[in-house]
């Protein structure tokens, strides 16, 4: 038996346990392991939780269009939707067919990425710039996430503090000119905001 059959055996008996015992009446998820080792559904184990009829989403943690797509096309005519997790491929994820974005940057600015799934295919060249700054502010997620989206809210006044089990380190110290770079996110955040509250002006 392989690694990977030995995963897919684990996976398939913990399955069966969970939809045994829950509630039906409970709509079920699946969020895909992106850390600390990668765990990806393969076809077969996602047409099963499909067939359950039991599950309403997968938080798709490929960060690959192409799995993306055929994912979609494996749900087609199910109620299970495809929400992709990567920033890097969230619009084209949605103009392929996924139903929306579930990554980090939602703690930023979850309505830009709301106008590109729901308004952006009207709006093609608007589309394409907001995706590119998209796409760039979310490389930051490397300075220190969580504690970087705390500071952002802490500046929106939401939170009153930073601290979060998952950094033990000063992400200001350890990450340089941090405050700049959150400038930068929230300035192009509000001249998003301003084009496209122009297109309705």
């Amino acid at each position: 038996m392989t690694q990977r059959d030995s995963g897919t055996e684990t996976f398939l008996g913990n399955l069966n346990w969970l939809i045994k015992y829950l509630p039906r009446d409970i709509p079920l998820g699946l969020y895909e392991c992106p850390a600390p080792y990668r765990r990806l559904l393969a076809d077969e184990e996602l047409k099963i939780c499909i067939d359950s009829g039991r599950f309403v989403l997968l938080k798709d943690v490929s960060c690959d269009l192409a799995t993306v797509r055929r994912r979609v096309a494996l749900t087609e005519g199910s109620p299970l939707a495809i929400i992709n997790a990567n920033a890097a491929i969230a619009y084209d994820a949605m103009l392929a067919g996924a139903h929306g974005f579930a990554g980090v940057f939602t703690n930023f600015h979850p309505d830009l990425y709301q106008w590109l799934r729901i308004s952006g295919p009207q709006h093609p060249d608007l589309a394409l710039e907001i995706n590119t700054f998209l796409v760039v502010a979310a490389v930051s997620e490397v300075l220190g996430y969580p504690a970087l989206a705390k500071i952002y809210h802490q500046r929106l006044g939401t939170f009153n503090s930073i601290r979060c089990r998952a950094i033990a380190y000063d992400v200001r110290e350890k990450f340089w000119a941090l405050d700049a770079v959150l400038d930068k996110i929230e300035a192009g955040t509000e001249a998003m905001r301003g084009k496209i509250a122009r297109l309705s002006a």
